[in-house]
Parts: structure tokens; sequence; C-alpha cells
């Protein structure tokens, strides 16, 4: 039994130092996007668009409604009661009840500055699609610019640095 255990060990023991030396695992992500290497291609500027629409989608679903159709005439007291939705009618928003985080358009402007910093670098296959796509960023920036500074009452945009 003595003898079993010495050769389980020095079994043990060559394969942590046989294993402690492999450099399989030393290796580095093959997919790691960044500045630098995703603004390669004109499908890159597109996907970044498509990624401030999905950003606006998720905006537009609820925090451009509550800050704006919800505290016009349109939403009424309902059969049911007021729903928790008196505060939006009677447009007594606070900072303590208001349910909507700024960051998600901080975000959305963000991405648009970044599309509207790399993507004049980046190879497109003509110039109309290049300016539709600069075009529909500026676009989002300044709709989203405009609507932070209607309902916060102003804007800083600390991203805008080229």
């Amino acid at each position: 039994m003595k003898i079993r255990n010495i050769i389980n060990s020095t079994i043990a023991l060559f394969m942590v130092l046989t294993f402690a030396s492999c450099d399989a695992l030393d290796l580095k992500p093959i997919s790691f996007i960044t500045n630098e290497s995703f603004w390669q291609t004109e499908d890159d500027v597109k996907g970044a668009l498509n990624g401030i629409y999905v950003q606006l989608r998720g905006a537009a679903e609820h925090d451009l409604y509550i800050l704006g159709e919800a505290r016009s005439e349109i939403l009424t007291v309902g059969i049911g009661g007021y729903g928790g939705y008196d505060i939006y009618y009677y447009n007594t928003l606070t900072q303590a009840n208001m349910p909507i985080s700024w960051i998600r358009y901080y975000q959305i402007v963000n991405s648009c500055n970044l599309l509207l910093k790399y993507a004049p670098n980046v190879t497109f296959n003509n110039e109309t699609s290049r300016n539709k796509n600069v075009g529909s960023s500026l676009y989002n920036e300044g709709f989203h610019v405009f609507c932070d500074d209607s309902y916060m009452g102003g804007f800083d945009n600390p991203y805008r640095s080229y």
C-alpha cells in the first residue's frame, strides 16, 4: 500500500510539473474589440449605427413616453383609478420619484460621438453611404441632446472632443 502511495504521488508530481510549464494557458483572446481594431470596414460603421438604433429603441419605449406624452393631456385618470401614473399627468415629477436613468442618454450620445469621430477614417465603397451613416448619427445625437436639454434643462456633451 505504501508503494502505491509513492507511485501515485510521483505521477501527480510529474503531472503538476509538466503542465505547470505549459504555454497552452497563456493564450490571448481571439476577439478583443477596441477602437483601433473595430473601425476598419464599412460594415463596422453600419453595425455601430445599428447599435445606436437599438439603444434608441430602449429609450423610446419607456423614457421618452414618460417624459413627453405621459406628461401631456393625453394621459388621464382611467376607470381603474390612478394606476401610479398620477405623478405624470399632474406633472409632479421630482428627482426622488423620477423613474428615468440619464445614463442611457449619455451612452447614446457617446455612441454617436464615436461614430462621428471614427467613420471619416474608414474606407467606404461610395461617399453616399458614408454620408448616410454620419448623417444618421448626427441626427440621433442632435435628437438626444434636444430631448435631454428639454427634460433636464441643460445638457453638457463631455464626449465631443474631436
